[in-house]
């Protein structure tokens, strides 16, 4: 999660008390002339009325060209137990923004703010206590400080518990429940929700399976450049779930992915160079694309890179590393890694030739449903 980017849209809405919500944006991009405008308008602010938000107003702007005075302003009002400057204090201690990263004081200063039940002082605990960022991971706490959060609407926080409904591994898992949370929290904006709705009308979680209603809620999310949406509305024109089938849609989806550099989308994308579809074939961009994604650990993509190093296309052939990349695949259940393995395996190359284990993995990888490795069984 993007803890800055949460920081300014949080601060953002209350520059939007004052200005156009263009000049807000505006001096978050382009921090400069516009940014002094600004500030000068929060110092009169300021000294017309030296409120809260007046002076968490200065104290954002004062951030946002890495002044200290805005930290002083905030230790200021931290002092008086102010919760909105416990959160953006607490923020700039957990990212280390014109203060020394100290994680273990950014969950205290967040732990202060929640006791006077902050939503996002709340949220930011929460998050904390599910991934052990900071504290002990502790999934109750962190259901508790969600519902807080929840009670007051808060968009993440609402996210957020549905991501814990949806766990299996929660004991409160309520996959209706989780929908019903992710749907509060689009309305109030949050583009992961929206997405997440994609997800549940797609695999039927707490709802009816409804492909038109998952690309719906799938294109929705992907106008907002949400990578995951982007690359599932691909898979949805390549294969036509829920809309007609259009590859020319599915490859320009792919292409927004793997420019937001989204390992499926690489993946997909280099399967339209390495087939030819709808562009000219092309092992070596393939090849790239593929390599990309196997940076980033996506198991699909090993197994075709491992095409492509045995077979010396799209770059030079090299056994070894072909067997490597197959071996990954096969450690992710790839079942036609396993097969390609267990031919290695019995020609030697890339590896030393050891029938046994050959005939090891051309059983599982057969028992996976790989044709190609039963009848390879018969030989034996």
């Amino acid at each position: 999660m993007d803890y800055r980017k949460t920081h300014v849209d949080d601060a953002a809405s209350f520059l939007s008390l004052y200005l156009e919500k263009d000049h807000v944006l505006e001096s978050i991009v382009s921090p400069s002339a516009i940014l002094e405008e600004l500030i000068q308008k929060a110092r009169a602010l300021v000294e017309k009325e030296a409120s809260s938000k007046n002076r968490l107003l200065l104290a954002y702007l004062l951030l946002q060209k890495e002044s200290e005075e805005g930290i002083l302003i905030l230790d200021d009002m931290a002092k008086g137990n102010d919760p909105k400057a416990l959160y953006l204090l607490g923020e700039c201690y957990l990212n280390g923004y014109v203060v020394h990263k100290e994680i273990a004081k950014a969950i205290h200063l967040y732990e202060l703010a929640s006791e006077m039940n902050d939503p996002m002082a709340l949220t930011r605990l929460g998050i904390s206590y599910t991934y052990g960022f900071g504290t002990e991971q502790d999934i109750e706490k962190a259901a508790s400080c969600f519902k807080k959060a929840c009670e007051q609407e808060h968009p993440v926080a609402l996210y957020s518990m549905g991501v814990l409904y949806s766990n299996p591994r929660y004991k409160e898992h309520d996959s209706a429940k989780a929908v019903s949370c992710f749907e509060k929290a689009a309305t109030l904006g949050s583009t992961e929700a929206v997405s997440r709705l994609g997800r549940a009308y797609k695999y039927g979680e707490g709802v009816k399976q409804d492909y038109r209603k998952s690309f719906e809620y799938f294109e929705k999310a992907a106008k907002e450049e949400d990578a995951f949406s982007i690359n599932n509305v691909g898979l949805y024109y390549e294969r036509g779930l829920g809309v007609e089938k259009d590859l020319q849609k599915a490859l320009e989806h792919y292409q927004k992915g793997a420019d937001l550099n989204y390992a499926p989308s690489l993946y997909h994308l280099a399967l339209f160079y390495l087939q030819g579809t709808l562009v000219d074939k092309n092992d070596v961009k393939a090849f790239e694309l593929l390599k990309k994604s196997a940076d980033k650990n996506y198991p699909l993509s090993y197994y075709y890179l491992g095409q492509l190093y045995r077979d010396g296309r799209g770059t030079i052939k090299d056994s070894e590393k072909a067997f490597y990349c197959f071996r990954l695949a096969a450690d992710n259940q790839i079942a036609h890694a396993k097969y390609e393995m267990a031919l290695l395996y019995l020609s030697g190359e890339g590896v030393e030739k050891d029938v046994r284990i050959a005939e090891k993995l051309l059983n599982e990888a057969s028992k996976m449903g790989v044709v190609e490795a039963t009848d390879k069984l018969k030989e034996f």
